[in-house]
């Protein structure tokens, strides 16, 4: 009987950064995996980033979206048209990175045992590709987030063992299509920030596995698209953090969770008023306003 080759979507999202994902798309091109597609999902780019990409990548399919739909709206729009194409898995790659040529194939391999649900490789930074950004990774719902190992080390002093881990980094996410038809896709509450624990969290809430797989390796250059954003990123820490906390948590650690992040509010807050960004003090405050009154997903006025 023959073996099917499995049908590979990698998704990128672009927010007027279409230089950084040129350099990710032209990394793509010289995989050594072969059945695969590209998807760029443009979040309302300027006119200027969506005509670059289409040049710099003319086999790619380029989904423009007319408002900025974040990484989880993003994500999921390029989700449902790789999933309507008939994808086997998808790929989830931050486009501020670069991959190794056969960085897909370990992924792929982790799936022989039909109970991982996602495979995540390693991350290096792409100014130090001696020096490990993530490394595996687990979730602690005391501070509403996932910790990544490795973080900042040589790769010298790192596990590098394939393992069974509990949080995967959205930056490099390879999920197969049992997942998305058992656990659905990202939650769009999160808009951007924590929506990679909380769905790590709901894949192995519902019995699969996330295996890291080190012979998978990427360099991310760290934080540029951050700088791009049309909302403050702290706003979205801070309330995804306490929605992670929420929808997790059991009752104690909730009451712990809670007090956590409004201890660090308040720390961060005096610093700030000593440093004169009441600006980062207004945004800390709206986020846990808008937590109390459940105002989720994307916000337009911050």
């Amino acid at each position: 009987m023959e073996i099917k080759t499995p049908y590979v979507f990698i998704i990128l999202i672009n927010y007027n950064n279409e230089k950084l994902t040129k350099e990710c798309l032209n990394s793509l091109k010289e995989i050594t995996y072969q059945r695969y597609e590209i998807i760029v999902v443009d979040n309302s780019s300027n006119e200027h980033s969506i005509n670059y990409l289409a040049e710099a990548a003319p086999d790619a399919i380029i989904l423009e979206s007319k408002i900025n739909l974040g990484f989880t709206g993003g994500n999921n729009l390029g989700i449902k048209a790789a999933y309507d194409r008939g994808a086997d898995y998808v790929v989830l790659l931050n486009n501020d990175t670069t991959v190794e040529p056969d960085f897909l194939e370990p992924l792929l391999k982790s799936f022989d045992d039909e109970k991982v649900g996602i495979s995540t490789g390693l991350i290096m930074y792409e100014d130090d590709k001696n020096k490990v950004w993530y490394g595996g990774g687990k979730i602690n719902l005391m501070r509403g987030s996932g910790i990544m190992y490795g973080r900042g080390k040589e790769i010298s002093s790192v596990d590098l063992t394939s393992r069974s881990i509990k949080f995967a980094s959205g930056c490099l996410l390879c999920i197969s299509r049992v997942i998305i038809d058992e656990v659905g896709m990202l939650n769009e509450d999160f808009f951007a920030y924590q929506e990679d624990t909380d769905y790590c969290l709901r894949v192995v809430q519902s019995g699969y596995k996330i295996i890291f797989e080190p012979n998978s390796k990427i360099y991310h250059t760290v934080n540029a698209t951050v700088k791009n954003r049309n909302v403050p990123d702290l706003y979205y820490q801070f309330r995804n953090r306490l929605y992670l906390i929420k929808l997790h948590a059991p009752v104690l650690i909730k009451q712990i969770g809670y007090s956590y992040i409004m201890a660090t509010m308040i720390l961060k807050i005096i610093y700030w008023t000593a440093t004169g960004k009441p600006h980062f003090i207004r945004m800390a405050l709206q986020a846990v306003r808008d937590f109390l009154q459940q105002k989720m997903g994307r916000i337009e006025a911050l």
